[in-house]
């Protein structure tokens, strides 16, 4: 009985324990079971989130192969997630951002084998990626390490943002920077900007280095602290002087023997405000030197600017007179200084005023200013006078002003109108030898008379209807005009020949091409004359004559002179034949475009005569 009873207490215990074991099971299903959703939850809250998320969210196996990649990725690259599923790594990134991947992942790989691992840690890099267009877009990765229950790396995470835009205006402001800091290095003089505050915004080697520093030393610091108390506080007052006035000013300071020449000038933000200043430094101490040696001699430099047979004015930057001398004064018909400055609207004319008016102006905005040209002014009693004016800047005691010579240029202007006459005149004399030729060459052949004239005229509306500009129009015209100037040496009983030429006949009127650019090559024309001359018989396909030129090695002003002479020609009544009319010789020009004549000279003259009623004039 008493181990009966022992065997019931220890299935009973049993029994217990199982119950228990069962209740410890059931419990722990139900703490899985949460979880589980849990973890469901959190992957469809994950993927939402990515979903929904403008940088591309991506997970990738320890091979770089694409396991998920966000809908984003489209936006950013063109490619949907499932074709980006489907590439291989090579066709995602540029060769050298490939590499770049393969050195953080060895580098990741390598601390894993090492026991370095680090569950936080994440790696921001920038990746060069192809776009489904065959162009590339930057991107800005922040990845991490994906790793098991043990710790060990299983893939990589990462977030992908668009930097594309600030890429491309990095390397722009790259390259911008390359040329300015080359451009500043290559200038001798020492070059500062310099905000309000006196912080040095950009500067050039030449200005850190005298000074002992490096340009990384050098810009961001202070440019007073550089200098003693003394040097620091005269400088500052300049500089505010530009801050507060937005006028340039030049001085001089000396420090440690040696004495400087400091160039302000002002630098504007976009809404007009004083935002730096732009200082150049030249060591100038010899030049300070020599200018200390000559102010002994100063009444003779002074005598010197008073006898200069140009006038000369001496004016601030603002424009007030600080000095005239006599060559000036006599320039304008004035006894003094005085009366120069009384009487301001009678120095120019009309014209000259208006536009010294608009120099003051963008002198006072600070525009670049022309530093030579020309005006016309009035003297005392009316006349008008031509003058050459140089604006320079120049030190005048001490200070940055203006120097202003002016040479009287009246008679050269009076010698370059009469020059202008002078040609005129000859041009109307060449015109009429011209034209004497043309009655030459029509006396001589009578049964062509007003050919060439009519040539000349088609040509010259074909030239218009192309639109090749009036001076070049105008020498086709001439050219036309004088094409048959060469016939003066054939025979004027060939020429007139009722019958058809025989073939020596022929070979001589083939000369007069030649010809005619032998009589007018050596003659000075503003147009190639004597080379249209020779070829206005040439075709485009080489079978023209006298030298077979074709196509582009034939000027375009003889393709114009082939065409018109052929729709002349054809049109127009002949010894040896009746004229075959307009129409016949638009059908042999449309007939030969392209390959005997030019296709564009074709189109022209067929719009002209077919458009625009075109007729040739017959008398």
């Amino acid at each position: 009985m008493a181990d009966q009873s022992k065997t019931i207490q220890a299935l009973t215990a049993e029994n217990t324990a199982l119950k228990e074991r069962i209740r410890k099971l059931e419990a722990t299903y139900e703490g899985l079971k949460s979880t589980q959703e849990t973890l469901q939850e959190n992957a469809a809250r994950y993927r939402f989130l990515a979903n929904k998320m403008t940088d591309v969210v991506w997970i990738q196996d320890l091979n770089l192969r694409t396991v998920y990649v966000s809908p984003s990725v489209e936006k950013m690259l063109g490619f949907t997630p499932e074709e980006r599923v489907l590439q291989d790594v090579t066709e995602q990134l540029t060769p050298a951002s490939l590499s770049s991947v393969y050195d953080v992942l060895a580098q990741e790989l390598a601390l894993e084998e090492q026991g370095h691992t680090d569950t936080e840690k994440t790696i921001t890099i920038e990746v060069e990626y192809y776009h489904k267009d065959g162009s590339t877009r930057w991107g800005e990765n922040i990845v991490s390490g994906i790793r098991n229950d043990r710790g060990e790396l299983t893939g990589i995470h990462g977030v992908t943002r668009d930097i594309t835009k600030r890429k491309r205006i990095e390397e722009e402001l790259r390259k911008k920077d390359k040329t300015l800091n080359a451009f500043f290095d290559a200038v001798q003089e020492s070059m500062v900007l310099i905000s309000p505050e006196g912080i040095i915004r950009l500067s050039n080697r030449p200005a850190a280095k005298r000074l002992g520093k490096t340009l990384q030393e050098f810009e961001g610091t202070c440019l007073y602290d550089h200098f003693p108390p003394e040097v620091a506080s005269l400088r500052k007052s300049k500089y505010e002087k530009v801050f507060a006035t937005g006028e340039p000013i030049c001085f001089k300071d000396t420090r440690a023997g040696r004495t400087f020449e400091q160039r302000c000038y002002p630098v504007f933000s976009d809404d007009k405000k004083v935002c730096g200043v732009a200082i150049f430094a030249q060591d100038v101490t010899e030049l300070h030197r020599a200018h200390e040696s000559l102010q002994a001699s100063k009444g003779n430099f002074r005598r010197s600017l008073a006898e200069s047979p140009f006038g000369i004015r001496i004016v601030s930057q603002k424009g007030k007179p600080l000095y005239v001398n006599t060559a000036f004064l006599d320039i304008f018909d004035y006894e003094s200084a005085g009366e120069w400055k009384t009487k301001p609207s009678r120095r120019y004319t009309i014209k000259s005023l208006d536009e010294h008016r608009l120099r003051k102006e963008k002198r006072r905005s600070g525009q670049t200013e022309a530093e030579e040209y020309e005006l016309e002014i009035l003297g005392k009693n009316g006349t008008v006078r031509h003058i050459q004016v140089w604006r320079k800047p120049v030190l005048w005691d001490g200070e940055s002003q203006y120097q202003v010579l002016y040479a009287d240029i009246t008679e050269r202007k009076r010698a370059e109108e009469e020059l202008l006459r002078t040609l005129e005149r000859l041009n109307k004399a060449l015109e009429a030898t011209i034209e004497i030729m043309v009655q030459a060459i029509e006396a001589r052949d009578p049964y062509t008379a007003g050919h060439q004239q009519r040539v000349a005229d088609l040509a010259q509306a074909i030239a218009a209807e192309m639109d090749l500009g009036k001076d070049r129009i105008a020498g086709i015209y001439m050219a036309g005009v004088v094409h048959d100037i060469g016939k003066l040496s054939i025979p004027a009983e060939i020429l007139a020949k009722p019958s058809k030429l025989s073939d020596i006949e022929y070979a001589l009127i083939k000369e007069h091409a030649l010809i005619g650019y032998d009589i007018l090559k050596n003659m000075d024309f503003p147009c190639p004359l004597a080379e249209v001359i020779y070829q206005h018989h040439e075709r485009m396909d080489g079978s023209g004559y006298p030298r077979n030129l074709k196509g582009e090695e034939i000027l375009l002003e003889a393709r114009i002179m082939a065409v018109a002479d052929v729709v002349e020609a054809m049109s127009s009544h002949r010894p040896y034949r009746a004229a075959r009319g307009i129409a016949a010789a638009l059908e042999e020009i449309e007939s030969g475009r392209g390959s005997l004549y030019d296709d564009t000279v074709v189109e022209a003259c067929l719009k002209l005569f077919r458009e625009k009623g075109y007729q040739l004039k017959h008398v």
